[in-house]
């Protein structure tokens, strides 16, 4: 609940700020709860990211991924099997 609400702390802080520099949204008086349910909608997808990466590394550490090779890996050993030819 605490990384949920310093996210939404921070996705308001965003949206006020990118509304202050766009136009005078605030100035109307109207524009907070769209800004509130946007900062909302940001948090929660943001987090549903996140909680899907946990979840990710878990099944992976599960499944003894640290063995096969994971994405990005594979150019580094392509490097290393020229560099052997050379």
């Amino acid at each position: 609940m605490k990384s949920f609400l310093s996210t939404f702390v921070v996705c308001l802080i965003l949206c006020v700020v990118i509304i202050f520099f766009l136009g005078g949204l605030l100035s109307s008086g109207g524009g907070w709860p769209l800004i509130l349910l946007i900062a909302l909608l940001m948090t929660i997808l943001i987090r549903v990211i996140a909680s899907l990466d946990a979840r990710i590394e878990q099944l992976e550490e599960k499944l003894g991924m640290s063995s096969v090779e994971k994405p990005g890996e594979a150019e580094t050993s392509e490097v290393n099997i020229q560099n052997e030819w050379e």
